[in-house]
C-alpha cells in the first residue's frame, strides 16, 4: 500500500490537492504503523527526491506540512544532502 501511495505521489506531485491528501495519509501511516511501513519508506529511494521536488515547486500557501515531517523522518546524513538544491533552500528562507 505504501509503495502505491508513494508511486502515485511521485507521478502526481505537481497536483497540490492530490499531493496534500497522499502526504497526509503517508504521515498518518508512519505515525500509527511505523513498524509496518518504515521499511517501505526507507527502501524507496525516489521518495525523498520527490518530496524535495514537491517542496521546491509548490507554492508556499499550498505546501502540506506533512511533507516536511516525512522528509525529516526519512532524512539520511549521506544521501539526503545531495538532493537539496538552492531552490529548496530558498523555500525555507
Amino acid at each position: 500500500m505504501i509503495e502505491g501511495l508513494i508511486a502515485t505521489f511521485i507521478e502526481r506531485c505537481d497536483d497540490p490537492e492530490i499531493s496534500r491528501r497522499i502526504l497526509k495519509c503517508l504521515k498518518k501511516l508512519n505515525e500509527n504503523f511505523y513498524e509496518l511501513v518504515n521499511e517501505q519508506f526507507f527502501n524507496n529511494l525516489k521518495f525523498p527526491k520527490a518530496l524535495i521536488q514537491y517542496l521546491e515547486n509548490t507554492n508556499l500557501e499550498n505546501i502540506a506540512g506533512d511533507a516536511f515531517i516525512l522528509l525529516i523522518n526519512l532524512y539520511d546524513d549521506e544521501s539526503t544532502p545531495l538532493l537539496i538544491s538552492d531552490k529548496f533552500l530558498a523555500k525555507l528562507i
